[in-house]
């Protein structure tokens, strides 16, 4: 893992100033607090998980929500929620993000927005 882009990417997230950030770089999760859901979904605001791999940023980090959230519209969910993987006192449902990362033009904003675009 690159730390100083960890760094870069946490600072642009702070910076922005939507989200409440929480970090715990020792087991590679980023909290993110007040992330709005698109759509049908409820609450209207969660938090967010984010866990980089150990290649980051070659490779795109695992985007997950707190469980609790519920979908009121009807039709198929717009996104994949699989069952939770995460070990912590918290259940975390991992979404599957559809993007072909690319570290030289994604952050871990990236993944909000896309995320919040759906």
């Amino acid at each position: 893992m690159t730390t100083k882009r960890v760094f870069k990417d946490v600072s642009r997230l702070q910076e922005a100033g939507e989200w409440d950030i929480e970090t715990d770089l020792t087991n590679d999760r980023i909290l993110i607090h007040g992330v709005r859901l698109p759509g049908e979904w409820e609450p209207p605001t969660t938090t967010a998980l984010i866990e980089l791999p150990v290649d980051y940023p070659a490779a795109q980090p695992q985007f997950y929500l707190e469980e609790g959230i519920r979908f009121t519209g009807e039709g198929l969910r717009p996104w994949h929620v699989a069952p939770p993987s995460i070990d912590s006192d918290v259940e975390w449902c991992p979404v599957y993000l559809p993007i072909e990362w690319d570290p030289e033009h994604h952050t871990l904003i990236t993944l909000i927005k896309l995320f919040q675009r759906l």
